[in-house]
């Protein structure tokens, strides 16, 4: 059975970002995979934060899925408690030494907190 979740823009309606678990070409091992808000994907851990990850994407809980790691739900503002689409997150990178280091986000309402690292 398929872990999928569409979660959508609380400004807009727009989707802000998909999430699932696909399965890895690593034997065993599942694939959580980012989509339309970012393009990522990340092998997933072997331990309680996958069981958790998986009950957040059935149970379309965004915050469930941040607070497993932030990078989950990039879309998803905390202090809000709601999704946004990438055209409503002001986004910044933050560069160190001329490298990409990581990317911060202000939510439509102030809020703001790194999005990516």
């Amino acid at each position: 059975m398929p872990h999928a979740a569409e979660f959508t823009c609380a400004e807009c309606g727009a989707l802000a970002g998909r999430v699932e678990v696909v399965p890895s070409p690593t034997a065993g091992r599942h694939r959580l995979v980012l989509s339309i808000f970012f393009s990522m994907w990340q092998e997933m851990p072997e331990d309680g934060r996958y069981a958790r990850a998986i009950a957040a994407i059935d149970a379309h809980d965004a915050r469930t899925l941040w607070q497993g790691w932030f990078e989950w739900a990039p879309f998803f503002c905390p202090e809000c408690d709601a999704c946004y689409c990438r055209d409503h997150w002001r986004m910044e990178m933050d560069l160190d030494e001329g490298f990409f280091d990581c990317t911060w986000g202000t939510c439509p309402r102030g809020h703001r907190r790194m999005i990516e690292d």
